[in-house]
C-alpha cells in the first residue's frame, strides 16, 4: 500500500536580466515539462568559452543549492498538507460509495418506470392475440410467479430464524440467495409490481442484518470480529467494516498495552521494546488484514494511514512519560536515544506493506530528545564546573581519544591535559557515544551547538582562572558565584592554554570525526538512516571553537603587555620621553655599540623565560608556542601603534623628535622584526604594524625645521645591529641562567 503524496510547486519569479529568455516559460513550468538543459547549456557554453572555473563552481553550487531548497520545500508542503489530503481523500472515497448506490437506486427506479411504460402502451394496444393462447399464456405466467413467490418467502422465513437463533452465517447465505433471487426477478422481466416488491423487501432485510450485526459488534472479541468484517463487506458495508476492524485492532492494543508494567523494566529499553513490539505488530496485522479483506482501495488506505499515525503518537506519548521517569543524572539521554532507535527498528517493519511511520516517530520524538540533551549539557556543565574548581593546572592525565587503533594513541601520544580538560573530553565522548544511533540528521546539529555551548562554559572559566591585572576587563560569566583555581604562574597559564588548544584543534574534532564515521557506516539494512554531517557546518563549528581560543590568547597576551608596559606602581614604561630625551651631541656614541630601549629588552627576556616553561608544559606542540607568540608580538605592536598619549607627545613641536631619537625609535622598531624574524613569530599584521609607526615617526622628525633624511641610518644596518643586540642580551641571559644554576648546585651540596 503506497501512501500517494501531492508535490506544490511556485511559479518562479521573472528575469530581469538578458539570459530571462533562456528561462522556462511559466506554461511548461505548470505542465511539469520544464527544459532544464535549455536552461543551463548557453550560461555553461559561455562559461566555457571564457575558462571560467570560478563561474562553473558557482553555478554548481547554485543548482545544488535550488536542489535542496526545493526537496525541502516538497518535504514541508507534503507534511504540512498530508493529513488533509487523507481527510479529503477518505471523504472522496465515501462521496464515491453514496454516488454509486444512488445510481444503482436511479437505475431501479428507471427500470420500473420503463416497465410501468410498456406495460401500459400494451395494454392500449389491440386485442389482436387469439384468446386461448392468451389465456394459456397467462395462466403459465401466474404458475411462474407464484413459485417464485413461495421460493422468496420460504427464503425469508429461514433467515428470520436463522438471525433470531444468532446463526449469523446461515443469515448472510440465505440474504445473499434472496439478493440473487431479486437480481433474477429483474432480468427476467416479470411483473414490475414482483421486482418492485421483492427489492424493498430486500432492503428491508439488509438493513435489520446489518444493524443486528453493529449491536452485536460491541460485545465481540477475537476472530469473532473478522467473521463480522467479512459478513458487513460482503453485504456492501466496507466502509462500517473497516471502521469496525481498526476499533478491533486499538481494543487489542489497550489490552495487551494494559498487561505491560513500567515499574518491572529497571532499563527504560526493555519497557519500550515491549511496547514498541505491542503497537507496531498489531499495527502490521491490522495493516495485512485491511489489504487483504479490502484491498487497495483509496479511501479505505487514507483510513488506515491516520489510524495508524493516531496509534503511533499514543505510543510516543507512553514512551515520552516513561522517560521522564529516568533522571538526567542517571540515563535520561541514552533511555531517549534508545527509544527513538527501538521504535525506528520496529515500525520498519510496516515498510514491507507501503507503510512508512518513520518520519512522524523522529518528529514526535524531537522535542523529548532535544530536552534530554539540554539536561545533559547541564549536567556536563556542572561537572565541569565542580572539576575546574579542584584543578590545579597540571598537565597529568593523558588524553583519552576516541581511537581503538593504538597508531592514533601514538600519534596524540603527546598531548597532555589538566584533570578538567581530560573529564570535559571524557563527558563529550560519552555524549557522542550515546547519540552514535541517532537516526537523523535533525538532530546532529543540537548535539554540535550543544558540544560547543559546553565548551564556551568552559573557556569562560579558563578566562576567569587568569590572573587579572588592573587595566583588564572582567569576564563576563554566567554565573558570578562560581569559583575556580587562579593560575598564578607562566606555567600554569600555558597548561590553560594547553587545553583549550588540544581540544578547539584536536581532540574535539576527532571526536566529531569519529561520531560522523560511526553514523554513516550504520546498517544499511533500511532500519536506520545514515546521518552525514555537511562539511560546510563542521567548519563553521571548528571556525566557532577557535575563535574561543583566541579569547584565551589575548587574554594571556594582554597580562603580558601590561607587566611589560607598566612598572609595578602602573606607571608607563614605553613612553615618548625615551626617544625625546635623547639629543644629537649623545648621536657620536650611540651607533658604536646601539642598544634597544628597556621595554623591547624586556619584551626579549619575557619570550625566552615563556619559551622555555613552553617547552616543557606543551612539549611537542610547536605550533601552540609560535601562535602564542605571534599573537603577543602583534599585541605589543598594536598597543603601541594605538597609544595616542604616546604620539600626541611625540607630536608636540615644543619638543621636537632628534635624530638620535628617531634612530633609537626604528632602532627600537627593527629589534621587534628580528625577534620576531629569529623565533618564526613573524606575521603580515605585525611587519604593517611597525612600518606605519616608523613611517609616522620619520614624519614627525621632517616636520620639525630644517630637518632632512640625509643623516639617517640605512635599514641595513639597523637590521645588522639589531641582531648583534639580541646576541648580547641572549648571552647575558645564558650567563645569568648558568649563575643561577650553580648557585642551586652549590646550595644544594651544603
Amino acid at each position: 500500500m503506497e501512501a500517494v503524496g501531492r508535490s506544490v510547486r511556485s511559479k518562479p519569479k521573472p528575469a530581469t536580466d538578458s539570459t530571462s529568455s533562456n528561462h522556462p516559460d511559466v506554461d511548461d513550468l505548470e505542465s511539469g515539462a520544464m527544459p532544464g538543459f535549455k536552461y543551463i547549456e548557453p550560461q555553461y557554453q559561455s562559461l566555457t568559452e571564457k575558462n571560467d572555473k570560478q563561474g562553473i563552481r558557482l553555478l554548481c553550487a547554485e543548482l545544488l543549492e535550488l536542489k535542496m531548497a526545493s526537496a525541502e520545500e516538497m518535504r514541508r508542503n507534503v507534511f504540512a498538507n498530508y493529513t488533509g489530503f487523507i481527510k479529503t481523500s477518505q471523504e472522496l472515497s465515501e462521496l464515491e460509495l453514496e454516488l454509486t448506490a444512488m445510481q444503482k437506486f436511479i437505475n431501479v427506479h428507471a427500470l420500473l418506470v420503463r416497465e410501468l411504460f410498456e406495460g401500459v402502451q400494451l395494454q392500449t394496444l389491440p386485442n389482436t392475440i387469439n384468446d386461448n393462447n392468451s389465456s394459456q399464456s397467462r395462466e403459465h405466467k401466474e404458475d411462474k410467479d407464484t413459485d417464485i413467490d413461495n421460493q422468496f418467502h420460504d427464503l425469508l422465513d429461514e433467515f428470520d430464524v436463522s438471525l433470531m437463533e444468532l446463526r449469523i452465517d446461515d443469515a448472510v447465505n440465505l440474504l445473499s440467495e434472496v439478493e440473487n433471487m431479486v437480481i433474477k426477478v429483474q432480468n427476467d422481466e416479470m411483473d414490475v409490481t414482483i421486482s418492485a416488491h421483492f427489492s424493498s423487501i430486500y432492503a428491508e432485510k439488509k438493513s435489520r442484518l446489518v444493524t443486528h450485526l453493529l449491536q452485536i459488534s460491541f460485545a465481540t472479541h477475537g476472530s469473532e470480529v473478522h467473521e463480522l468484517v467479512s459478513h458487513l463487506n460482503k453485504l456492501g458495508e466496507g466502509a462500517h467494516a473497516h471502521t469496525l476492524l481498526l476499533k478491533s485492532y486499538h481494543s487489542r492494543i489497550q489490552n495487551s498495552v494494559s498487561s505491560i508494567c513500567p515499574n518491572c523494566c529497571w532499563y527504560a529499553g526493555a519497557y519500550v521494546s515491549n511496547l514498541a513490539q505491542t503497537y507496531f505488530s498489531i499495527i502490521r496485522k491490522a495493516s495485512y488484514d485491511s489489504i487483504k479483506l479490502f484491498g487497495n482501495a483509496p479511501g479505505f488506505a487514507s483510513e488506515l494511514i491516520i489510524w495508524a499515525c493516531k496509534e503511533t503518537e499514543d505510543y510516543v506519548m507512553l514512551v515520552r512519560k516513561h522517560i521522564q521517569s529516568f533522571s538526567a543524572a542517571a540515563c535520561g539521554f541514552n533511555a531517549v536515544v534508545d527509544s527513538v532507535r527501538i521504535s525506528i527498528g520496529y515500525c520498519s517493519l510496516l515498510e514491507d506493506q507501503g507503510l512508512s511511520l518513520r518520519s512522524l516517530i523522529l518528529r514526535l520524538f524531537k522535542p523529548c530528545v532535544e530536552g534530554a540533551l539540554e539536561k545533559c549539557l547541564r549536567r556536563i556543565e556542572d561537572v565541569i564546573m565542580v572539576c575546574t574548581s579542584t584543578d590545579n593546572w597540571v598537565p597529568t592525565e593523558k588524553a583519552l581519544l576516541p581511537f581503538s587503533d593504538p597508531d592514533f594513541h601514538d600519534s596524540y601520544s603527546y598531548i597532555k591535559l589538566s584533570i578538567s580538560a581530560h573529564k570535559l573530553l571524557m563527558m563529550v565522548q560519552g555524549l557522542l557515544n550515546d547519540a552514535t544511533f541517532m537516526v537523523s540528521t535533525q538532530f546532529v546539529k543540537s548535539i554540535l551547538d550543544g558540544i560547543f555551548n559546553i565548551f564556551s562554559f568552559y573557556n569562560e572559566l579558563l578566562i576567569k582562572a587568569l590572573p587579572r591585572l588592573d587595566g583588564m576587563e572582567d569576564p563576563v560569566l554566567k554565573d558570578d558565584g562560581i569559583n575556580v583555581v587562579c593560575a598564578e604562574n607562566e606555567a600554569q597559564q600555558l597548561v590553560i592554554l594547553g587545553n583549550v588548544t588540544a581540544l578547539a584543534d584536536e581532540l574535539l574534532p576527532l571526536s566529531i570525526l569519529k561520531w560522523q564515521e560511526s553514523l554513516c557506516n550504520a546498517p544499511n539494512n533500511d532500519i536506520y538512516e545514515k546521518a552525514e554531517i555537511q562539511l560546510a557546518e563542521v567548519k563553521g563549528w571548528r571556525k566557532s571553537l577557535k575563535r574561543l581560543v583566541d579569547e584565551v590568547r589575548d587574554t594571556i597576551c594582554e597580562q603580558h603587555i601590561l607587566e611589560l608596559l607598566f612598572d609595578e606602581e602602573e606607571k608607563p614604561l614605553l613612553t615618548a620621553d625615551l626617544y625625546l630625551c635623547l639629543q644629537d651631541e649623545e648621536a657620536s656614541v650611540w651607533p658604536l655599540n646601539p642598544m634597544p630601549s628597556f621595554p623591547f629588552q624586556a619584551l626579549l627576556r619575557k619570550l625566552h623565560g615563556l619559551e622555555q616553561r613552553a617547552r616543557n608544559v606543551l612539549s611537542g606542540r610547536e605550533r601552540v608556542i609560535i601562535m602564542l607568540f605571534t599573537r603577543l608580538i602583534e599585541a605589543f605592536s598594536m598597543w603601541l601603534i594605538k597609544d595616542e598619549f604616546f604620539w600626541g607627545i611625540l607630536e608636540d613641536e615644543t619638543k621636537p623628535l632628534t635624530r638620535f631619537g628617531l634612530h633609537q625609535f626604528i632602532f627600537d622598531m627593527q629589534f621587534v622584526v628580528e625577534i620576531a624574524s629569529a623565533g618564526q613569530y613573524a606575521s603580515k599584521k605585525m611587519h604593517n604594524t611597525i612600518s606605519t609607526m616608523v613611517s609616522r615617526a620619520k614624519n614627525i622628525f621632517l616636520a620639525s625645521d630644517g630637518a632632512t633624511e640625509s643623516g639617517c641610518q640605512k635599514v641595513e644596518w639597523f637590521s645588522e645591529n639589531a641582531k648583534l643586540a639580541m646576541r648580547e642580551i641572549f648571552d647575558e641571559m645564558l650567563n645569568s641562567e648558568a649563575d643561577n644554576q650553580g648557585y642551586q648546585e652549590c646550595s644544594t651540596d651544603v
